[in-house]
């Protein structure tokens, strides 16, 4: 089993966006949307690449938290989020990230490029106690849900 991990000092939302990248571009899908019709048509890749990895409690729990920014994302080209450390507003970047942050009136702050998470193999390092295996349609109640057919779940 694999597992992810973020850097150390993200918060929630930069972890959520974090791992969404990593899954992204583990299973060569471009947009989030694209990686919940892949699920839903049972892509072997896509179904072999989620039961293969092993997220967290708090993993599962950031995504589900923050669907809305998971749906912004863009692996080509580029379009990820550069979150501010002082007001915890982002934008999204492809390379370039601004030296000060655009979106707090009078932040000083300067936004910081999330980086996708980093692949593990083995035991998980004890801070990050893993979740059933990922292969999990999104959470109901959560951005795209409704989008997807529960009854029929491909890796229930």
């Amino acid at each position: 089993m694999v597992w992810l991990k973020t850097r150390d000092g993200y918060g929630e939302l930069a972890q959520a966006a974090s791992l969404g990248i990593a899954i992204l571009k583990k299973t060569r899908q471009n947009t989030w949307r694209e990686l919940l019709e892949a699920m839903e048509a049972s892509e072997a890749h896509v179904v072999k690449t989620f039961r293969s990895l092993d997220l967290s409690d708090s993993q599962l729990q950031a995504i589900t938290r923050h669907q809305e920014v998971l749906n912004l994302l863009v692996i080509t080209p580029a379009a990820v989020p550069a979150i501010c450390p002082k007001c915890g507003h982002f934008i999204l970047v492809s390379d370039t990230v601004p030296s000060k942050c655009m979106v707090g009136s009078g932040c000083e702050g300067k936004p910081a490029k999330v980086a996708a998470a980093t692949a593990g193999k083995g035991e998980p390092p004890e801070a990050e106690t893993p979740a059933a295996p990922a292969a999990q349609a999104p959470r109901k109640g959560t951005a795209d849900a409704d989008d997807f057919d529960f009854e029929d779940d491909p890796f229930g």
